[in-house]
Parts: structure tokens; C-alpha cells; sequence
């Protein structure tokens, strides 16, 4: 708290006057970074309502993409190590973390498989379970070394690859038969 009193150029009564504290200062900051992460990635193309013209592989990849430049992003991911290593302390702060991250994103893409379920575009019979494993299959371990190893890259081309042949392997299993 000492080190963010310092940095923002206030004192720490003013934080605590304002926040309850570093829980609640960290859910904050939590909040509004997932909400600033996520908007691309729940509304790829700006449109946000997986419209039918438009074939899944390129909403999966928009989505893939914009979770590319989430990886890419030093300030998420330093977010991201800061919440887990306080999250045994603070196992509230962790829970907000991933409900208003990673259980939006879920959901939101669940909502998107079950209407591309309902047209006939997609056969999902568990919406929630297939975009965890669409999530899964596109993370692949970038997260994980992007995590361990602070300073790795990620080459998009590569990463763009991957994204391909994780959205052909999702599509082989849910595109109907026939």
C-alpha cells in the first residue's frame, strides 16, 4: 500500500479513504482492468451478436486474437501474477478476479455457441463446458510461459497458427454432421 501511495502522489489515508483496503483496492483494479481486457475479446469485431453471415472460424479468431494481445500486455499479466500470489491471502480477491474475467468470457461465449446451436450452425450440447475448452485449446501454454517467463515473446504468427489449427480442432467436434 506504501509503494501505491507513492507512486500515485498520495497518501495512504487517502487510499483508505476511498477503499476498505488492499482487498477492495485490488478488486477495484481487478474490475476495471477485466472490463477494459475483455471488451474485445466478449465483442470481437465490435458487433458483439455472432451474426450469422458471419462464419464461426472468423469470430473464434477475432476472439483468439484479442486474447493474443491480452497475453501480449505486460500490465495484465503483471495484474494477473499480483492476484495470484495474493489470492491464498485474499481468496475473495481471486474469486472476483476470475468472476469478472474468465467466467464472463465463458459465459459470453457459451451465450454465442448456443445461438449458433439454435441456427443449426454448431451442434453444442454443453455451451459452458465448450468455451472453457475453447479457451483451453487457445491458451494453449502461451499464458502459462507469458506468467513464468516475464520477458517471453509471443510471435504472432505462430500464435496465429496455433489459433487455426485449435479453431479447426473445436470445429471438427462441434459443426454438425453432414
Amino acid at each position: 500500500m506504501d509503494q501505491i501511495a507513492q507512486q500515485a502522489g498520495v497518501s495512504k489515508a487517502t487510499i483508505y479513504k476511498h477503499f476498505s483496503g488492499k482487498e477492495a483496492l485490488f478488486s477495484h483494479i481487478a474490475l476495471e482492468k477485466c472490463d477494459h481486457i475483455l471488451e474485445p475479446i466478449l465483442n470481437p469485431g465490435g458487433n458483439g451478436n455472432g451474426t450469422a453471415e458471419s462464419p464461426p472460424e472468423d469470430r473464434l479468431l477475432s476472439m483468439a486474437m484479442q486474447i493474443f494481445s491480452v497475453l501480449l500486455d505486460d500490465h495484465s499479466m503483471d495484474l494477473y501474477r499480483l492476484i495470484m500470489g495474493e489470492a491464498r491471502k485474499f481468496p475473495a480477491l481471486g474469486r472476483t478476479l476470475y468472476d469478472s474475467g474468465p467466467r464472463r468470457a465463458i459465459d459470453r461465449l457459451a451465450g454465442w455457441l448456443e445461438e449458433q446451436s439454435r441456427n443449426g450452425v454448431l451442434r453444442v450440447d454443453n455451451p459452458s463446458l465448450a468455451a472453457a475448452q475453447f479457451f483451453g485449446l487457445i491458451s494453449g501454454t502461451y499464458d502459462t510461459r507469458r506468467l513464468l517467463i516475464p520477458d517471453s515473446t509471443i510471435d504472432e504468427a505462430e500464435f496465429r497458427a496455433h489459433a487455426h489449427r485449435a479453431i479447426e480442432i473445436f470445429l471438427s467436434f462441434y459443426r454438425p454432421a453432414g
